[in-house]
């Protein structure tokens, strides 16, 4: 039975992010750790695998040692549970990772990207010692994910606060640089602002563009303005029929925000769809670089 787990990578001590990888209960940790190099690009013998179960008692329990490799993911595992695991990155000295916010490859051909422009994505974030904004930063990895599919695929961007937004209007174009740098430019002359309109924003998609794309990603750094487990619902329901995934990408640091985290992984997993989250580091109040 298939399982979907999410994977927590510590280099040194320091989370470096999240990501949720698809394995099978008849699997054995070795084949995992070479799921996870194909997905990842993290070398199968650089990872140290501890799973987690939960108890109301004891609260997380570790269960894994290195002699353990050959045994089955169901050891550990159930499909009817949000499997954690933690990853410890055993790196070189002086190399430094983090989980990237979009995936290495972009296997679909027609994507929209919907992007989250309320107001907390002014907030600053610490990237390789530089202080800029959440919404700086999306920019940039929206155009590398961009870039990186062939010129030959179809694109469009959605974009919403309180009000839900459309790069190119019920189109799709192909993913050509003047076609990148016009979708991100229209982003970069955004000053981001209001609310979290979640929901309309799904719709729209859902309603709009459902049948001519092969995935939605979907980048957000808080919980809905609406209640949550009602918008799941409505996506169900609009996805019956063409069953479109939604990769779902947090931009909220590690535990900030365990309702938009939530919210993300239940999106993601109904819908067949991927979760990452960067763990972004806040930065200090007064926004100074950091050596």
């Amino acid at each position: 039975m298939a399982l979907t787990l999410y994977v927590t990578v510590l280099q040194q001590g320091d989370e470096r992010g999240t990501f949720s990888i698809e394995a099978n209960e008849e699997d054995d940790i070795i084949t995992l750790k070479r799921a996870i190099e194909d997905q990842e690009g993290i070398l199968a013998e650089k990872q140290h695998i501890v799973f987690h179960t939960w108890t109301g008692n004891k609260g997380w329990t570790h269960r894994f040692t290195r002699e353990d490799e050959l045994k089955k993911l169901s050891t550990y595992c159930s499909p009817h549970e949000q499997n954690s695991v933690l990853l410890k990155y055993q790196n070189e000295e002086g190399e430094e990772y983090r989980v990237p916010p979009f995936p290495r490859r972009i296997e679909q051909q027609k994507i929209v990207i919907i992007v989250d422009v309320s107001g907390s994505m002014n907030k600053d974030i610490i990237v390789d010692g530089d202080v800029m904004s959440r919404y700086d930063y999306c920019q940039t990895v929206v155009r590398r994910a961009l870039e990186s599919i062939p010129e030959e695929s179809t694109f469009n961007i959605i974009y919403y606060s309180d009000q839900v937004y459309e790069v190119w209007q019920g189109a799709m174009k192909p993913a050509t640089q003047e076609n990148v740098d016009e979708a991100v430019t229209e982003l970069a002359d955004l000053i981001p602002g209001g609310g979290t309109n979640t929901r309309d924003a799904l719709s729209f998609c859902f309603k709009d563009y459902i049948e001519h794309v092969d995935a939605f990603y979907f980048v957000t750094d808080g919980r809905p303005d609406s209640n949550p487990d009602l918008i799941i619902n409505k996506v169900i329901q609009r996805n019956m029929e063409h069953f479109r995934p939604v990769h779902c990408i947090c931009f909220t640091p590690s535990a900030a925000d365990f309702a938009c985290e939530k919210f993300l992984m239940n999106l993601s997993s109904t819908t067949n769809g991927t979760y990452r989250c960067p763990n972004l580091t806040p930065a200090p109040t007064g926004g100074t670089q950091v050596i």
